[in-house]
């Protein structure tokens, strides 16, 4: 690990569009679990946001979005039981080639977004997808992010959690308070998660 982060770099650059909250039309302003404010405090979090891809009318409809600071984004990931963490940890370690994208578009948020970057699909040819982002206040950092998954890798990657981890994660949503509902039953259902 300490050789892997040896080697991260980052480069920040302005929020694109993309990654702006889609009620707001400007990037979030604080973490959707806890209420942090991220802007100003040029607080470190990550931003996920989900979308359903129309190809042939050249849009694609968000399906759910939302900003999570460090704190909170810790807090899943100690959620996950050990299995699922190393499970998940093995699947893009193998198949995620993190310092190559980084090489190639360390100064272009737009290209690391153009396609998968486990299945190599390009985005308008995916029927949903989803993108995740790290930030530290109003900046976007490249280095291993941002990340473009295909529907069929969050798929893969929910088919890694372990029954605890499922049980788990759902524990995490019924503690957080000022959720909207639907978000709430998406993390339930689904259980989606940052990376």
């Amino acid at each position: 690990m300490a050789e892997e982060e040896e080697y991260r770099y980052v480069n920040a650059a302005d929020i694109p569009t993309v990654f702006f909250s889609e009620s707001e039309e400007q990037p979030f302003h604080t973490c959707t679990f806890c209420q942090k404010e991220l802007i100003k405090s040029e607080s470190h979090y990550f931003v996920e946001k989900a979308f359903r891809n129309y190809p042939e009318q050249g849009i694609a409809d968000i399906i759910f979005e939302y900003a999570i600071c460090i704190h909170c984004h810790q807090k899943m990931h100690e959620s996950l039981s050990i299995p699922s963490r190393k499970a998940i940890n093995a699947y893009f370690l193998d198949k995620k080639r993190p310092h190559e994208v980084a090489d190639e578009y360390r100064y272009d948020a737009a290209q690391y977004l153009q396609r998968c970057v486990i299945s190599g699909s390009e985005v308008d040819q995916l029927q949903e997808y989803q993108i995740i982002g790290e930030f530290q206040g109003d900046q976007i950092l490249l280095s291993e992010m941002p990340i473009l998954l295909s529907g069929a890798v969050m798929e893969e990657v929910q088919e890694l959690l372990s029954p605890q981890t499922k049980e788990e994660l759902d524990d995490f949503m019924d503690t957080i308070t000022g959720l909207p509902p639907d978000l709430k039953e998406l993390f339930k259902r689904d259980k989606v998660l940052i990376i």
